[in-house]
């Protein structure tokens, strides 16, 4: 497998970082085994770009999150089991299953020494990624003793690739329409298109604050895609 050469150390020094007591065979066994999982043949887009990219904007973010470490194992493992089977599976959480996910990282991470409260820590932070971040919410609180900025940090390095230069962002687009080519059309022409309008009517895609200067990128992205998206849907209905 043809990865960044940063990869597996960086898993390795974050585990080690959190608390892991195995021995280096067993941090890199289990470093592999993910990166294996992430290089799986029905990965479009959530694949090892993917998970690198996420991990180059979490430590964009880095600076102000309580225990990047934490955030970055969070990073590794929040897409590890992944499927596009189910047809509501993109509409829902674009393939990646944050829940089991979470359940492979609590039982890896245990194996490899990591004390129970940093275990139970790193996944909430993975679970914490399905749910959609809402003013009420104490993660997006604007009083900074209440705010989540670990969690905060994890949605927003995800979400990063809507702010991609506009052929990276075109790139994108492809990937995850390649993931989803057993997916008609039109169905999901609309799931994109609800999908786009649900973030755009977002007060701030981005929350934490050094996330937010990807705004105003992304909102361009999402805008243009909004318009391509009603056109191919106005063409599709009459034929």
């Amino acid at each position: 497998m043809d990865y960044p050469q940063w990869l597996l150390p960086t898993f390795i020094r974050s585990a080690r970082a959190a608390g892991a007591t195995a021995p280096d065979e067993e941090i890199t066994d289990a470093a592999e085994r993910l990166i294996t999982r992430w290089n799986g043949k029905d990965r479009h887009h959530h694949d090892l770009h993917h998970l690198t990219d996420v991990l180059s904007r979490v430590t964009a973010l880095a600076p102000e999150t309580h225990s990047p470490d934490l955030v970055r194992l969070a990073a590794y493992y929040h897409g590890c089991v992944f499927s596009t089977a189910e047809k509501d599976a993109y509409t829902r959480n674009g393939g990646e299953n944050e829940v089991e996910s979470a359940r492979v990282a609590r039982a890896e991470l245990a194996e490899l020494g990591i004390e129970e409260k940093k275990v139970d820590r790193i996944a909430d932070l993975i679970t914490g990624m399905k749910k959609q971040p809402r003013e009420e919410d104490p993660c997006v609180s604007t009083t900074l003793s209440t705010v989540d900025i670990d969690k905060l940090a994890l949605r927003d390095a995800h979400l990063g690739s809507l702010a991609a230069g506009p052929q990276k962002y075109a790139k994108y687009l492809e990937a995850v329409r390649e993931e989803y080519a057993h997916i008609p059309a039109q169905s999901f022409l609309e799931a994109r298109r609800e999908i786009v309008k649900r973030l755009l009517a977002r007060k701030q895609i981005f929350v934490s604050p050094l996330g937010r200067q990807w705004e105003s990128q992304a909102r361009e992205n999402l805008s243009a895609e909004l318009d391509r998206l009603k056109v191919k849907l106005a063409e599709l209905q009459n034929i």
